[in-house]
């Protein structure tokens, strides 16, 4: 029986415990089922068994393949730090893998990705944004909100001011409705790993990760002034009906081509990082108004 894969195992089983997806109870089951016949991975397991939907299935999977690539694949060293970080689990932890310490520091690259339901509250380190605008909103102390811009599924963007830096950013946070379900967080923040772990011109950058003081995830990035990809091509059929020679249309067609090429090649640069798009669309294309095209949204679908 491999070491390996019982440890991947034990990962994937303290994220599902953390994150409230299955009980302590079910997961001791399930390694015990695994055990006697390991021809499968615990996820299949606990599929099968109908403790655990196949969209959760899926997002623990990712969620594995995330942490353990920050770690350079050091399985062992990801579950010490899980169990340094939420000490309620070491116990599970120790019972998973025998002879399992729990004393690991938490790197400092990681620590972001860790449940939002166990991270001390203090990491916040600003405000949250209020609906009536009682208290001014702050994120990380270093972003002063300014306006809502957009709203998604899971979260919404919101126009801030970098005081650092004096610069516009894009802050977007996770929507208050979905803050108390650690599954939306664990989506939110991966998200948020998944688009900063993308350097290429074609995907937005990120600034920053952080927490509001109530606890909520936010994540700043650039602000792109301009329009969407499915926003130009209608703009580009509505001028059919304007005067307009050959020429000038045949040169608006190449244009809205070199952005298509743009998209391509941005998403041919996160495959060969691993990673998929998901839900890949002119709308989640943003132009910017001197050429670049950036590839947004780098989640799940709504």
């Amino acid at each position: 029986m491999s070491t390996t894969s019982r440890e991947r195992n034990a990962l994937l089983g303290l994220l599902a415990v953390r994150s409230g997806l299955i009980e302590r109870r079910q997961l001791a089951d399930a390694m015990t089922a695994w055990e006697n016949d390991p021809s499968q991975p615990l996820e299949r397991l606990l599929v099968n068994r109908q403790v655990l939907g196949e969209m959760h299935c899926r997002l623990l999977e990712e969620l594995v393949a995330e942490k353990t690539r920050r770690h350079r694949l050091d399985v062992p060293a990801c579950l010490r730090e899980i169990c340094a970080e939420a000490p309620e689990l070491a116990e599970i932890g120790r019972e998973l893998v025998p002879g399992l310490s729990g004393d690991a520091p938490v790197s400092p690259e990681i620590a972001p990705t860790l449940d939002a339901m166990s991270l001390p509250l203090a990491r916040a380190g600003g405000a949250a944004q209020t609906e009536d605008g009682g208290r001014e909103a702050r994120a990380g102390g270093r972003f002063r909100i300014l306006e809502r811009h957009a709203e998604g599924g899971l979260g919404r963007v919101m126009r801030a001011r970098d005081e650092e830096l004096g610069r516009t950013v894009a802050v977007k946070e996770i929507k208050p409705e979905q803050a108390g379900n650690p599954v939306s967080q664990e989506r939110f923040v991966l998200e948020a790993e998944i688009t900063g772990g993308l350097e290429h011109p074609g995907i937005v950058p990120v600034y920053s990760l952080g927490r509001y003081d109530d606890g909520r995830p936010y994540y700043a990035m650039r602000f792109i002034r301009g329009e969407n990809l499915n926003q130009a091509i209608a703009g580009f059929h509505q001028r059919d009906s304007l005067p307009r020679d050959d020429g000038q249309r045949l040169l608006e067609l190449h244009q809205l081509l070199r952005r298509f090429i743009d998209t391509c090649n941005a998403v041919r640069y996160a495959h060969s990082r691993g990673v998929l798009h998901r839900d890949i669309k002119p709308a989640n294309v943003m132009l910017g108004r001197f050429g670049e095209t950036l590839v947004v949204d780098w989640g799940w679908p709504s």
